[in-house]
């Protein structure tokens, strides 16, 4: 599946067969379509929470990063490896990386090898002495509910920047149907 190299410039971008994904800056592009197809929809506007840049945030103190991984179906697998790459490799310089699975049991911070449930209100850990929030957050989820919108979606309600495109661009991308029926109406050339 290759897109014609007039969709940014002179790069081409590719699909993935292997992981079924496109890449964010494909999926920012695919999320323009859309908008330019339906001027009226009052959900095309650029999610301002979705982009979270730590070059600018102040560094009086280590940013707190939730690493998400899990979800819902046999990418979970796959996730956990992610996860525990970002894990390894995060400058603990500069952030404070929690590890937070969601899986079919439910919603935990793994602080310390136990699990701690993730109170969904605000997305915090309870502790002895109040509550652990966050300032951003890494989705590392392979498939739902991490590259179909939901997270996305749950985490612009709640007002906390991540690290991948908007609800509504990762739910179009998702379904890959959906996907070619926007780049074929809007004349782009798909297989």
């Amino acid at each position: 599946f290759l897109l014609s190299p007039c969709i940014s410039g002179q790069q081409i971008y590719y699909f993935d067969p292997t992981t079924m994904a496109f890449s964010d800056v494909l999926k920012t592009r695919i999320f323009n379509i859309y908008c330019e197809l339906n001027p009226l929809r009052t959900d095309c506007h650029w999610p301002t929470l979705s982009t979270f840049d730590p070059i600018q945030q102040p560094m009086s103190r280590k940013l707190r990063i939730a690493v998400v991984c899990g979800g819902y179906t046999r990418e979970k697998t796959i996730s956990l490896k992610s996860a525990e790459m970002v894990m390894n490799n995060i400058d603990r310089e500069r952030y404070d990386p929690t590890l937070i699975k969601i899986d079919n049991d439910g919603w935990a911070a793994i602080v310390n090898g136990a699990e701690i449930p993730v109170d969904k209100n605000d997305f915090s850990i309870p502790t002895n002495d109040g509550k652990i929030s966050f300032d951003a957050v890494f989705i590392a989820i392979h498939g739902t509910p991490g590259e179909d919108g939901k997270l996305q979606g749950y985490f612009d309600m709640i007002g906390l920047p991540y690290n991948t495109g908007g609800a509504l661009n990762t739910a179009l991308t998702f379904d890959k149907f959906t996907t070619v029926s926007i780049l074929r109406s809007a004349n782009y050339p798909v297989s």
